[in-house]
């Protein structure tokens, strides 16, 4: 039996994950329609980024999560290649929340389209993340390296919230 009160009761919502964004863009010695065709983001054997067993749980009180079987290596491939340029291309990871050792970001693309080419994996810099966070990265990409910005970090969504009634 539920009834009407008549006094407002707040719910509150945060995402249980740290979400990551890549600005991507080119350097002046790759051709701007070049496209992406992957990108690895890994951690050490001991950290575990990213999990999708089924056996993994989030306490819907505390927040914490639970982590079941997971890996330390996330390979994204899209399914249409973004086309890089000297304007950003902004590519999204979720993560598990924690502390890092030293993550790394490598990328593969085809230059011009035509010629593929997989960079040094190269340090993201951040240790730490925290849930409900997004950390922003701007990415350039050269045929042997990349170079990573220090993150922006902010709130992953901020949402105005509205009343909702059910008629309860």
């Amino acid at each position: 039996g539920v009834t009407r009160s008549g006094t407002p009761v707040s719910l509150t919502f945060t995402h249980a994950f740290s979400l990551i964004e890549f600005k991507m863009q080119v350097g002046a010695d790759i051709v701007s329609n070049s496209t992406l065709t992957s990108f690895v983001l890994a951690g050490t054997a001991a950290e575990k980024l990213y999990t999708n067993d089924n056996a993994s749980t989030i306490a819907l009180s505390t927040g914490a999560v639970t982590v079941g079987a997971a890996t330390n290596t996330i390979t994204v491939t899209p399914a249409s290649s973004p086309v890089l340029s000297s304007t950003f291309v902004s590519l999204y990871v979720l993560i598990l929340p924690g502390t890092y050792t030293g993550p790394t970001l490598s990328v593969s693309f085809k230059d011009g389209g035509v010629t593929a080419y997989t960079t040094a994996a190269n340090a993201i810099g951040t240790t730490i993340f925290e849930a409900a966070k997004k950390y922003s990265y701007t990415v350039t990409i050269s045929r042997t390296a990349i170079a990573i910005s220090n993150p922006t970090i902010s709130d992953w969504t901020v949402v105005t919230g509205t009343p909702i009634s059910p008629g309860i």
